[in-house]
Order: C-alpha cells, then sequence, then structure tokens
C-alpha cells in the first residue's frame, strides 16, 4: 500500500512512503540500492535472510531488521516454506539519523519482546493506507516515532555491569596492543573476546570514548612515533611493525593523525637531540 504524502507532512513528520503485509514464496530474492528510504521489517512466520554491511544475518519469526535503503543490501525467504513479513518504508525529518543511530548502537538485527509495540503497529499503518484514512500521516509519524524508540532502547542485548564492560574493553586493548604489528579486523577482535561487533562497539566507546578501530589507529601512531623517535629502522619496517604493509598508506595516515610526514618526524626529534 503506498502513500502520497504532503510537503507539510514531508517537512514535519516521520512519513510511510509505502508498506505491506507479504506472504513470500522460497524463489523471492530483492537487491537494491540508492533508494532514498528507510524500511523496518518484522519476520511473522518463516525464516528470511538478509545481507547488509557485508554481513549475512538469518531472520528467524519474531525478529526484524532495519536498513538504510541508500546503501547495497539484499533480502529474501531463506527457507523452503513461506516466509511472512510486514514492512514500512518510511523517510523525513531526523529519521535516517535516528535509524543510523539504531545501527550503530545495535546493528540492522534485532528480536522483540514479548509487549513490544512494531508488530501491531506495522499491521495498523497497513491498515491505515488500505482504509484511506485522512489523519494517516499524523498517526503513522506518532507510531513510527514509537518503534524507532522501542529499538533505540531496547538495543539487541542487555546492557554489561561495570565490571564486565571494563574487562571486556581491557581484553581487547591487550590484544590489540599485543597484536599491533598485525592487520587486525574489528571481527577478529571480537571474537577475541566473544562479544558481537555492534555490542562489543557500544562497550568500548564506552569505556574508552573511542571506537575500538580508532583507538588500534591511535595505538599505531604512538609505537610508530616511538620508533621514528628512538630507532633508526627504515620507514618501511616501522609500517611493517604497526600493521601496514604498504609504506605509502602509512605515510599518508601517518601525516593525517601528525600533520606531517614519518620522515619530518623523525628530521625533527633528530635535530632536537644533536
Amino acid at each position: 500500500m503506498f502513500n502520497s504524502p504532503g510537503m507539510l507532512a514531508r517537512k514535519m513528520f516521520y512519513y510511510v512512503q509505502v508498506a505491506g503485509h507479504y506472504y513470500c514464496k522460497p524463489n523471492y530474492l530483492i537487491r537494491h540500492k540508492g533508494f532514498d528510504s528507510i524500511q523496518l521489517v518484522y519476520g511473522i512466520k518463516g525464516t528470511g535472510r538478509l545481507v547488509y554491511r557485508g554481513t549475512e544475518y538469518e531472520v528467524k519469526p519474531g525478529q526484524g531488521y532495519l536498513i538504510d535503503c541508500l546503501e547495497d543490501y539484499e533480502y529474501g525467504n531463506a527457507g523452503e516454506g513461506i516466509w511472512e513479513k510486514s514492512w514500512v518504508h518510511f523517510l523525513g525529518s531526523e529519521s535516517r539519523g535516528y535509524a543510523q543511530q539504531i545501527l550503530k548502537t545495535a546493528g540492522p538485527l534485532f528480536k522483540l519482546p514479548a509487549d513490544s509495540v512494531i508488530p501491531g503497529h506495522l499491521l495498523r499503518i497497513v491498515d491505515l493506507l488500505r482504509n484511506g484514512e485522512r489523519r494517516l500521516d499524523i498517526v503513522a509519524s506518532c507510531m513510527l516515532v514509537e518503534m524507532l524508540t522501542e529499538l533505540l532502547m531496547n538495543g539487541t542485548e542487555p546492557a554489561p555491569e561495570n565490571g564486565d564492560a571494563s574487562r571486556y574493553a581491557a581484553a581487547a586493548i591487550a590484544y590489540m596492543e599485543e597484536n599491533v604489528h598485525l592487520p587486525l579486523r574489528l571481527d577478529e577482535i571480537c571474537r577475541k573476546v566473544g562479544l558481537s561487533k555492534y555490542y562489543f562497539s557500544r562497550v568500548f566507546h564506552g569505556e574508552t570514548g573511542l571506537a575500538p578501530l580508532e583507538f588500534l589507529t591511535l595505538h599505531r601512531m604512538k609505537k610508530a612515533k616511538e620508533w621514528l623517535k628512538n630507532t633508526d629502522l627504515p620507514i618501511q619496517d616501522i609500517a611493517l611493525k604497526i600493521g601496514c604493509p604498504d609504506p605509502s598508506y602509512f605515510s599518508r595516515m601517518f601525516s593525517k593523525h601528525e600533520g606531517i610526514s614519518p620522515k619530518q618526524f623523525r628530521s625533527y626529534w633528530h635535530t632536537r637531540e644533536r
């Protein structure tokens, strides 16, 4: 069911673009990008599949996902039976910023509690569209905000105790410092501490004020400065010691963070110490 919101609704509200209640056959598959929209999907029966931001997710009954449709995405039926789902595409006001915050803290996939408003709200939006409700834009905007607020507050996992958060962050920091010479990826660090990527990023940021890879980059820059100042190692060797096999990339990264090239940094400190 499509909606045609007026200019006032587009300026003021979170407005529905299109919504539906689907019964998807096993061959159902959608691949797309570049659609100026946020999509919220809830799985009712059967199993769906989502590929988003390089990760594949299985969408079981009682689960759903939120994605920004400007990005690459793919979803479809992952089982042999029918995948039943309800969904809405929406936009407006600060909806994209709201959605991106949810994606940042919890990721696209969510599991709903028994008292969630989302299943009922999605079906009601479809009914309002079907019945031509004149106040649709106002009522639907309220429901969209309520659904997004629930997702932002619930996240995908419970918040850790303070001691657990410190322990996870400390373990990750130790691992990054010990393996600074390796081209570490976030997925690898998360596996080491035993947390999901989105949950770990939230815990780590809460403890350090930095994203995990931001911390790793700053630690690499710190080690590089120590070796540039205190040794005569060639710059390409220092690049390898901080997990950057490409010396040109290391020089660009160093210059971006420090404002001068590695060669200039070394020259400055060696000149001072003579």
